[in-house]
């Protein structure tokens, strides 16, 4: 049953892939575009940086997989520089290869929660 469950988690990414990428490249050239024409080469080179550096960061992303238990979230409490209060959560898991990990949790994730980030996705999901 797990081995089907990888296979078909495989087959997703690989119809995914091109997708992401076409929509990423897509988003990228129109505000490029829209720099030239509204702007200036100047603003156009600032978006294109912004895109290049963007793309850096997501191919990190997609490219990592870890897998582990969450044993704590701590909420940090702060005042902005506008004086309003945040409030920033993480979930420290604790990975399968016994180092630890900090994420932003999503809602409902509590502590003693399997937490899974399969390569070519950008999230990570609970799997219990």
């Amino acid at each position: 049953m797990e081995k089907k469950i990888k296979q078909t988690n495989k087959i997703v990414q690989k119809k995914n892939k091109p997708v992401n990428f076409i929509f990423f490249i897509g988003f990228w050239s129109i505000a490029i575009i829209l720099a030239f024409i509204f702007g200036s080469g100047e603003i156009a080179f600032g978006v294109f940086f912004a895109a290049i550096i963007s793309g850096i960061i997501w191919t990190f992303t997609l490219n990592s997989s870890y897998s582990g238990e969450i044993i704590d979230i701590k909420i940090n409490k702060y005042r902005d520089q506008d004086d309003f209060y945040r409030e920033e959560k993480k979930a420290i898991l604790k990975l399968d290869n016994g180092k630890t990990k900090k994420i932003s949790p999503m809602p409902g994730w509590k502590i003693g929660d399997k937490i899974q980030k399969v390569k070519g996705e950008s999230m990570p999901k609970k799997i219990n």
